[in-house]
């Protein structure tokens, strides 16, 4: 005969919670506040809001100004991007319609997380742009892409330059923002600069047509070497070769210093069409026609003489 057993005395082991699922229970119940916490407060926002007072920081040395900035999960969008002259050492301000900043696959020299930059100016991308985020520094890099000169000289120069070309950059610098290697080149066979007016002088059509142009790291460390340096050909309307080397100011690249020989000629329909050039150079030609000179002084304040 089974006994019968009063509720209140039955054994409280049978309705313990064991600490498996009470540790269960609280991991749900944090999980669901965090989803709750995401749809209340957007992650988007919050990073959006975390990369612009990173920005504010940054901005005292670099002066620049955006719209605004749309994070996204695959690529950044800066809106109306102007970057000052003065962080820049250019003429004029840099401005974009729009800064693209995307992942793309890890780069191997250096190694490191590589970035996709491609800046819109006037409605077309101008794409190719590597920045690379290493252990020890960073690089930009532009790995032999074809460019439109029209293009790219709306950036940094008031001068148009028209034409397309083979371009190849390879940037590096430390975290201190020093520039540790720089070189470059361009190749191209249609170099022209089109009729237009600047600051009061009416240019006619100039066509440079070749152009072969190659910059490398120097022996020494602090400078940068012209390999290479030649626009136009001999005979033709116009030919200039430099050679020389520049000491980089990593601070300050205005203030580098520069030792350059340019050798070059003029045409006599060049000389004709642009008067301004002979009165300027004159003093700079040998009883032969040519033109040679010495290049010097720093990069932003450069003194010229006769060689």
């Amino acid at each position: 005969m089974t006994k019968n057993s009063n509720p209140s005395e039955l054994d409280e082991n049978i309705y313990e919670v064991s600490p498996k699922t009470k540790r269960l229970v609280f991991l749900l119940a944090f999980f669901v506040f965090a989803i709750g916490l995401t749809f209340r407060f957007s992650l988007k926002n919050l990073m959006t809001v975390a990369i612009k007072e990173k920005i504010e920081k940054v901005k005292g040395r670099c002066p620049f100004n955006y719209q605004d900035i749309d994070l996204g999960f695959f690529s950044t969008h800066i809106k109306n991007l102007e970057i000052s002259s003065r962080c820049l050492s250019t003429s004029q301000d840099l401005k974009m319609d729009e800064l693209i900043i995307s992942w793309g696959f890890p780069s191997f020299s250096p190694l490191g997380l590589k970035l996709n930059i491609t800046p819109v100016v006037k409605k077309k991308e101008l794409r190719g742009t590597q920045f690379i985020i290493a252990p020890f520094g960073w690089a930009m890099k532009i790995d032999k892409e074809e460019i439109s000169f029209i293009d790219y000289t709306s950036f940094f120069s008031p001068i148009k330059v028209s034409g397309t070309g083979d371009f190849q950059l390879d940037l590096r610098g430390s975290y201190s923002q020093e520039i540790n290697s720089f070189s470059l080149s361009l190749n191209s066979q249609n170099i022209l600069i089109p009729s237009q007016n600047i600051n009061g002088f009416l240019l006619g059509n100039l066509k440079i047509g070749k152009a072969n142009i190659k910059i490398i790291p120097s022996k020494d460390e602090k400078k940068i070497e012209i390999y290479t340096f030649e626009l136009g050909e001999k005979k033709k309307d116009l030919f200039a070769q430099i050679s020389g080397d520049l000491e980089i100011n990593k601070k300050n690249i205005g203030q580098s210093k520069m030792d350059f020989k340019l050798k070059g000629s003029l045409s006599q329909e060049i000389i004709q069409q642009f008067p301004l050039v002979e009165l300027l150079l004159g003093r700079y030609k040998t009883p032969e026609g040519e033109i040679k000179m010495s290049i010097a002084g720093r990069l932003n304040r450069p003194t010229f003489s006769p060689l």
